[in-house]
């Protein structure tokens, strides 16, 4: 049975959903402001080289409830090619946040990922990029339109790719094919440089895979990986939501077909996964099975407006 949600979005955007729902004016203000020249760079890691590397504190299952004994909000980003919008996934609510401040002309935003403490990143046509959260403000690590950086990006937790942090991980198109994203690699948060990890087939894979958009890994699930994928020889059916190992990026196994295609944003809140699409769709996923439910489409003039990429926290919540 679907579920009645509200729809809440900035006023004089000139953007609708169109969903049987309730619609409101209202913006929640984020908890806290980030700062925006957070950099997560090698310099801690070289100076305490030889020390104890420092440990995750145990995370609980749930975020602790607020003082009037309510949950906080689900905070899942989500972006068009220049838009940066909120999802609340548990009150089933969206929110623009704003037009990314430093986009050139004809750039596009491909995707977005944060870290455990909510800093984003992104990757877009001509380069790397630090986005503000709460507002959209943004600016160039490295501009490259030549270096094809990954459509489909996730913090991985530390103990994973790297023993003493979290890394940007994501899926960069093989050079030697076309239009198949199988390289598994690591982004210099410093500098963009990009360096191979691994690869999405293992040797001798029967059925090759390649990323359609995205990827998520958490810390609250085992350190879990999922990614949105089609097959190379047929791409033209739905997507499949896969488990990957966040370690090499090597497919674990197909979870399941999620019934629609294209999906070029993905995220994770209280253990149900959300894609988000090219048909401006934004489907909740089963985790079990991979099967997606509609929830509602993002419109603009009576057009459809396709979602580019999504991301959100290493440590969302993982059980409702």
């Amino acid at each position: 049975m679907r579920r009645r949600f509200a729809l809440f979005f900035a006023l004089g955007t000139g953007v609708s959903l169109s969903a049987a729902a309730l619609i409101a004016c209202f913006s929640p203000e984020p908890k806290s402001k980030i700062p925006f020249d957070y950099r997560d760079d090698d310099t801690d890691t070289k100076k305490d080289a030889g020390k104890k590397r420092r440990e995750d504190p145990p995370q609980t299952e749930e975020d602790p409830p607020l003082a009037d004994g309510g949950k906080p909000p689900g905070r899942v980003y989500a972006h068009t090619a220049k838009t940066l919008y909120l999802f609340d996934p548990l009150a089933e609510t969206l929110t623009k946040i704003g037009d990314l401040s430093c986009l050139k002309p004809g750039d596009r935003l491909l995707d977005i990922a944060l870290d455990r403490d909510s800093v984003m990143y992104g990757t877009s046509d001509d380069g790397f990029l630090r986005i503000d959260p709460v507002d959209a403000r943004c600016s160039y690590v490295k501009e490259d339109s030549a270096a094809q950086y990954p459509n489909s990006l996730s913090f991985v937790p530390m103990g994973t790719v790297d023993d003493t942090k979290e890394v940007l991980v994501g899926y960069q198109f093989d050079p030697d094919a076309v239009n198949e994203a199988t390289f598994y690699v690591q982004i210099d948060l410093g500098t963009g440089t990009m360096t191979k990890v691994g690869d999405l087939n293992p040797p001798g894979a029967a059925v090759k895979y390649k990323s359609s958009g995205d990827l998520i890994s958490t810390i609250r699930n085992g350190n879990k990986a999922y990614l949105t994928v089609r097959k190379i020889s047929d791409p033209a059916p739905n997507d499949f939501l896969a488990e990957v190992d966040p370690k090499t990026g090597t497919i674990k196994t197909i979870v399941g077909d999620i019934g629609q295609k294209s999906l070029y944003g993905l995220a994770q809140w209280a253990g149900t996964a959300y894609g988000f699409n090219e048909s401006g769709n934004i489907i909740e996923i089963d985790m079990s099975t991979g099967a997606g439910t509609t929830l509602m489409t993002l419109t603009e003039d009576a057009g459809v407006v396709a979602w580019f990429g999504a991301g959100m926290t290493t440590i969302a919540p993982t059980k409702p």
